[in-house]
Protein backbone atom coordinates (compact mmCIF):
# COMPACT_ATOMS: atom_id res chain seq x y z
CA UNK A 1 0.00 0.00 0.00
CA UNK A 2 1.53 3.69 -0.87
CA UNK A 3 1.87 5.92 1.89
CA UNK A 4 -0.51 8.22 2.18
CA UNK A 5 0.57 12.32 1.75
CA UNK A 6 1.08 14.47 4.90
CA UNK A 7 -1.49 16.93 4.05
CA UNK A 8 -1.81 21.11 5.87
CA UNK A 9 -5.12 22.71 5.27
CA UNK A 10 -4.54 26.83 5.49
CA UNK A 11 -8.50 27.61 6.02
CA UNK A 12 -9.57 24.31 6.71
CA UNK A 13 -12.06 25.38 9.15
CA UNK A 14 -14.06 27.78 6.94
CA UNK A 15 -17.25 27.16 4.95
CA UNK A 16 -15.77 24.96 2.14
CA UNK A 17 -12.32 24.60 3.94
CA UNK A 18 -14.26 21.85 6.37
CA UNK A 19 -15.44 19.65 3.57
CA UNK A 20 -12.22 19.36 1.71
CA UNK A 21 -10.61 18.41 5.38
CA UNK A 22 -13.31 16.07 6.17
CA UNK A 23 -12.55 14.16 2.41
CA UNK A 24 -8.87 14.23 2.83
CA UNK A 25 -8.91 12.31 6.80
CA UNK A 26 -11.79 10.06 5.09
CA UNK A 27 -9.22 9.49 2.35
CA UNK A 28 -6.99 8.08 4.72
CA UNK A 29 -3.90 10.98 4.52
CA UNK A 30 -2.85 12.29 7.74
CA UNK A 31 -4.82 15.80 7.85
CA UNK A 32 -4.09 18.63 10.16
CA UNK A 33 -5.50 22.19 9.61
CA UNK A 34 -3.66 25.40 10.78
CA UNK A 35 -5.31 27.34 13.50
CA UNK A 36 -4.43 30.51 15.58
CA UNK A 37 -5.33 28.51 19.03
CA UNK A 38 -1.93 27.55 20.80
CA UNK A 39 -3.43 26.09 23.75
CA UNK A 40 -4.56 23.43 21.27
CA UNK A 41 -5.27 19.71 22.22
CA UNK A 42 -6.46 18.19 18.62
CA UNK A 43 -3.39 16.10 17.05
CA UNK A 44 -5.40 17.14 13.88
CA UNK A 45 -4.58 21.07 14.28
CA UNK A 46 -1.43 22.86 13.64
CA UNK A 47 -0.84 25.65 15.89
CA UNK A 48 -0.03 28.76 13.51
CA UNK A 49 -1.05 32.63 12.27
CA UNK A 50 -1.09 32.70 8.27
CA UNK A 51 0.60 36.17 9.66
CA UNK A 52 2.90 34.88 11.27
CA UNK A 53 5.58 33.28 9.19
CA UNK A 54 7.66 31.50 11.46
CA UNK A 55 4.65 29.39 12.59
CA UNK A 56 3.80 28.81 9.10
CA UNK A 57 6.95 27.80 8.34
CA UNK A 58 7.41 25.34 11.00
CA UNK A 59 3.93 23.83 10.17
CA UNK A 60 4.62 23.25 6.75
CA UNK A 61 7.92 21.31 7.18
CA UNK A 62 5.53 18.96 9.01
CA UNK A 63 3.77 17.94 5.61
CA UNK A 64 4.22 16.61 2.31
CA UNK A 65 1.29 19.01 0.45
CA UNK A 66 0.16 22.45 1.50
CA UNK A 67 -3.91 23.20 -0.03
CA UNK A 68 -5.31 26.69 1.04
CA UNK A 69 -8.73 27.34 0.84
CA UNK A 70 -8.52 30.69 2.70
CA UNK A 71 -11.93 33.14 1.89
CA UNK A 72 -11.67 35.75 -0.20
CA UNK A 73 -10.75 38.26 1.81
CA UNK A 74 -7.57 36.50 2.62
CA UNK A 75 -6.88 35.96 -1.24
CA UNK A 76 -4.32 38.55 -1.47
CA UNK A 77 -2.30 36.80 1.09
CA UNK A 78 -1.28 33.54 -1.21
CA UNK A 79 2.07 35.12 -1.14
CA UNK A 80 2.64 34.48 2.43
CA UNK A 81 1.78 30.78 2.06
CA UNK A 82 3.90 30.67 -1.18
CA UNK A 83 6.89 32.49 1.20
CA UNK A 84 7.03 30.15 3.65
CA UNK A 85 6.72 27.14 1.18
CA UNK A 86 9.92 28.22 -0.42
CA UNK A 87 11.52 28.75 2.93
CA UNK A 88 10.62 25.42 4.28
CA UNK A 89 11.64 23.41 1.51
CA UNK A 90 9.82 20.44 1.61
CA UNK A 91 7.16 20.48 -0.30
CA UNK A 92 7.70 19.84 -3.99
CA UNK A 93 6.05 21.39 -7.14
CA UNK A 94 2.49 23.61 -7.22
CA UNK A 95 -0.63 22.87 -9.05
CA UNK A 96 -3.42 25.24 -8.83
CA UNK A 97 -7.15 23.92 -9.21
CA UNK A 98 -10.43 25.52 -8.87
CA UNK A 99 -12.35 22.67 -9.27
CA UNK A 100 -14.74 21.15 -6.75
CA UNK A 101 -15.94 17.51 -6.78
CA UNK A 102 -19.76 17.49 -6.91
CA UNK A 103 -19.67 13.98 -5.30
CA UNK A 104 -17.78 16.13 -2.22
CA UNK A 105 -21.95 17.09 -0.91
CA UNK A 106 -21.07 20.90 -0.86
CA UNK A 107 -24.14 21.98 -1.93
CA UNK A 108 -25.58 26.00 -2.12
CA UNK A 109 -27.47 27.21 0.68
CA UNK A 110 -30.55 29.26 0.45
CA UNK A 111 -29.71 32.61 1.50
CA UNK A 112 -32.33 32.75 4.33
CA UNK A 113 -34.14 29.79 4.29
CA UNK A 114 -36.41 30.30 7.37
CA UNK A 115 -37.28 33.41 6.50
CA UNK A 116 -40.96 33.56 5.11
CA UNK A 117 -41.48 36.94 2.92
CA UNK A 118 -44.77 38.61 3.13
CA UNK A 119 -45.81 42.33 3.37
CA UNK A 120 -46.51 44.80 6.24
CA UNK A 121 -49.85 44.34 6.74
CA UNK A 122 -49.54 40.88 6.07
CA UNK A 123 -47.19 40.50 9.04
CA UNK A 124 -49.21 43.24 11.04
CA UNK A 125 -52.92 41.53 10.13
CA UNK A 126 -51.48 38.17 12.26
CA UNK A 127 -51.55 39.62 15.07
CA UNK A 128 -55.06 40.98 15.40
Amino acid sequence: MATKSKILFIGGTGYIGKFIVEASAKAGHPTSVLVRDSTLSNPGKSNGDLFDHESLVKAIKRVDVVISTVGHAQLVEQGRIIAAIKEAGNVKGDHTNFYIEPSFGVEASELYPDVKYTTVDEYLNQFV
